[in-house]
């Protein structure tokens, strides 16, 4: 089987049992989920920790196209991460989470799973997601050797003009 073959499995298995993420701030909450894929660069910071920016783009409910940085500091000793998705709209405005992270390896070599639980952070947000409350859980593979990732997320956040009430 190829990577890519056992690739689309797991991400198929991972859109099946993805989570709706918990808690969300009071106001009108709808749906928020997407999907992305991209590219890593990889910085270490010492032995035990490195320094992760996926460049990645995709397609979401309430932001349509978009660009997404995630940047992470990783603890390869326990596997956990905590940082921030940076969501870029195409008229540019943004959606900033923070999240924490943790990855677990999956039954195809070199290919981890990443769980982060974000909470959109509506101080850095700008634009139409300015003053947007929420969160979302994403769910990616990871490919170890070639450095890519592809995922799905799903959530919630407030509509556009709740905070406006």
């Amino acid at each position: 089987m190829t990577f890519r073959n056992s690739a689309a499995s797991l991400a198929l298995a991972v859109v099946a049992v993805l989570g709706v993420a918990g808690p969300a701030a009071a106001g009108d909450q709808v749906p928020f989920r997407g999907r992305f894929e991209g590219d890593l660069t990889r910085t270490p910071i010492d032995q035990r920790f490195f320094f992760d920016e996926f460049d990645t783009a995709g397609n979401a409910t309430r932001l349509g196209r978009f660009e997404l940085l995630i940047t992470a500091t990783v603890d390869r000793v326990t596997r956990t991460a905590t940082g921030t998705f940076e969501f870029v709209a195409a008229n540019g405005d943004r959606l900033v989470a923070d999240f924490v992270g943790r990855s677990q390896p999956t039954g195809t070599l070199g290919v981890i799973l990443i769980t982060e639980v974000a909470t959109i952070d509506p101080d850095l947000s700008t634009g139409r997601f300015a003053g947007a409350t929420g969160g979302f859980t994403s769910e990616r593979l990871f490919d170890t050797v070639g450095f890519t990732t592809f995922g799905t997320f799903e959530g919630t956040i407030s509509s556009p003009g709740a905070r406006n009430r």
